[in-house]
């Protein structure tokens, strides 16, 4: 067993044994102790703050405040057992009232972006890895550019070249589109390809009229269009990445926003109660 399967064998048995003793702390102590909401409550926000102190820390990376690797296997683990500690702070019954729902959404939208972007961390590197050399993503408009300066020169510089407009004309019917504008976000991020393999087939189709020189333009427009394609399916790959940390954070800040006005207002309450 290699030391990462060690290491989530671990935590999973840490996070089930704190779990499991949260869970048993309120069974026996909520019916005699009449503030044990308190206790759940505080330790909820204190994990929340940890939580959202993640963030800090990748910013400040020069402090020896820990690795970043380390921090985020107790992001990880902490952020499972919050859901059990919110859980608990409800008393395992459904959220009433405006702010608790409100509340409520809030964890939960924070909850589960968390369980999407680990997955999206942990797959995306790996279908990035088969794409090849990596794409920087701020450069990917000019690349894109780049791409297509590339194609527009080689189907102006065939009339010249093939004494022809056939592949200009070939170029503006059918290629220019797909060098100049964004594909869809969707088909990229799935990898469909289809609408590549159909211009493709029209490249080798055309192949069949020509001569040798002619064949040998449409085959670096072919080489092009694969790179198009490729640039754009990293493109969308590295967005999920940086896109679901624009609804992780800030609605993790909320919801640490939230917590600190409902302990203001069950102070409150308590210290204006008869």
């Amino acid at each position: 067993m290699n030391q990462d399967k060690r290491r989530i064998l671990r935590n999973t048995f840490l996070l089930l044994l704190a779990s499991s003793a949260a869970i048993w702390a309120h069974q026996r102590f909520a019916p005699r102790l009449p503030n044990f909401d308190y206790l759940s409550g505080w330790t909820l926000l204190l994990a929340i703050v940890f939580l959202a102190g993640y963030n800090l820390r990748k910013k400040l990376p020069f402090l020896p405040l820990g690795s970043s690797e380390t921090w985020l296997q107790w992001h990880i683990y902490v952020g499972y057992f919050t859901f059990v500690l919110f859980v608990v702070h409800l008393e395992f019954r459904p959220p009433s009232g405006w702010f608790e729902i409100v509340f409520s959404i809030i964890f939960a939208i924070v909850m589960l972006s968390g369980i999407g972007g680990l997955f999206l961390t942990r797959q995306i590197p790996k279908r990035l890895t088969i794409l090849g050399d990596e794409v920087i993503f701020e450069r990917v408009p000019t690349y894109r550019k780049m791409l297509l300066d590339r194609a527009e020169k080689i189907a102006t510089d065939s009339t010249a070249e093939t004494q022809s407009a056939t592949l200009l004309e070939f170029y503006s019917k059918n290629l220019r589109d797909f060098f100049a504008t964004r594909p869809v976000f969707w088909r990229n991020t799935f990898g469909n390809g289809r609408g590549l393999f159909r211009i493709l087939a029209k490249v080798e189709d055309l192949k069949r009229y020509t001569n040798e020189r002619e064949r040998e333009i449409l085959t670096r427009f072919a080489e092009l269009l694969r790179e198009k394609r490729r640039l754009e399916f990293h493109y969308a790959l590295q967005g999920w990445l940086k896109a679901w940390l624009f609804i992780h954070i800030p609605f993790t800040y909320s919801l640490l926003l939230f917590s600190v006005v409902h302990v203001i207002l069950v102070y409150g309450f308590s210290a204006g109660a008869p």
